[in-house]
């Protein structure tokens, strides 16, 4: 379980992120109009950005002076906006990269490439190899940052029959509604750097203040 208790990022005069406090314990989405800052609020779970005020603790553990390397060995793993791959390896050994656990590139859709250059795949499928390779190392928790971005429809349903597989907490940052009601247990809103909701996505879905936020704002 990863617990997010009262983080606060500043940077000068810009707030990014306000005393967000919040608890990932199955599958658990983030989001929020552009600028919410989601983003910046899965950098300080990872450990990639220092809070300004707050801790962050994996399963009771307080890990807020810990870096991501730290944390990845203690069981937070993550994929990024733009997938993390070795593109000159092929997907094999990316996969053999990413840790010890038994992951098959079947799995996740990608079957017969084994021996493909990572750099070779499409967009969707680089996407769904770097879900394999944060799954390989034996996450307890798992961020994930706008995994269903750009993806097909194809992609999109893959990605989302993987993600139900995984039995792991997530925290997912996505923009695409749908798919966040489709995969999410618990949905948190984002506005200004501060949390304005959490609840089930129906409840979200029928939230006015979340309304009014997204209502002519850029997503």
């Amino acid at each position: 379980m990863l617990e997010l208790r009262g983080l606060s990022r500043v940077f000068g005069s810009l707030t990014a992120v306000d005393g967000v406090s919040l608890t990932v314990s199955s599958r658990h989405a983030l989001i929020g109009p552009n600028g919410a800052g989601k983003s910046t609020l899965l950098h300080l779970a990872a450990g990639n950005v220092r809070p300004s005020a707050g801790r962050v603790l994996l399963d009771g553990r307080d890990v807020t002076r810990a870096g991501p390397g730290r944390r990845a060995r203690l069981g937070l793993g993550r994929t990024f906006q733009t997938p993390a791959l070795v593109d000159s390896a092929d997907c094999g050994t990316n996969l053999r990269l990413g840790g010890r656990a038994p992951v098959s590139l079947d799995d996740v859709g990608l079957g017969g490439c084994e021996r493909l250059p990572a750099g070779a795949l499409p967009h969707g499928r680089r996407r769904l190899l770097e879900v394999a390779v944060a799954l390989a190392g034996a996450p307890r928790v798992l961020l994930l940052d706008e995994p269903a971005a750009g993806l097909g429809d194809d992609d999109r349903a893959l990605l989302l029959s993987v993600l139900r597989a995984v039995e792991v907490p997530v925290l997912l940052v996505e923009h695409d509604q749908a798919f966040v009601r489709a995969y999410a247990d618990t949905v948190t809103v984002l506005h200004q750097g501060a949390l304005l909701a959490s609840g089930t996505p129906s409840t979200i879905a029928a939230d006015a203040d979340v309304a009014a936020v997204y209502q002519g704002a850029a997503c």
